[in-house]
């Protein structure tokens, strides 16, 4: 597999992306911490725009075989095993979880996860 973006996946990496300009990108203002019962603090916020800027470049690689219905998980060219690192935490707009993760020695892109 090596091919272009769809429409969607394009559209979840910029709604993901985005919470990194609120601090909400692992869930802060929007989630319950489970020890405190209390909303959990916003992030700090970040600057989304070299993330964003590679959406251009990306080619999906992989997809997850699961076979679960909900889930829509793909690697990027950059996904590499064991270098892998959550950036994003938040949720679609149907309610899936919403992960994105970047190779953690390069800095880019390499995987969305949504189940």
């Amino acid at each position: 597999m090596n091919r272009r973006l769809t429409e969607q996946e394009r559209e979840w990496l910029v709604l993901g992306l985005e919470t990194l300009r609120t601090g909400e990108y692992f869930g802060g203002g929007n989630w319950v911490d489970l020890e405190t019962n209390k909303a959990k603090e916003l992030d700090q916020p970040l600057d989304p725009q070299p993330f964003l800027q590679q959406i251009d470049e990306l080619r999906v690689v992989d997809k997850c075989p699961c076979g679960e219905a909900r889930c829509h998980t793909v690697t990027f060219q950059n996904f590499e095993i064991g270098k892998s690192v959550a950036i994003v935490c938040s949720s679609t707009k149907d309610s899936r979880m919403l992960i994105i993760h970047i190779n953690e020695d390069t800095g880019r892109l390499a995987e969305l996860e949504i189940c």
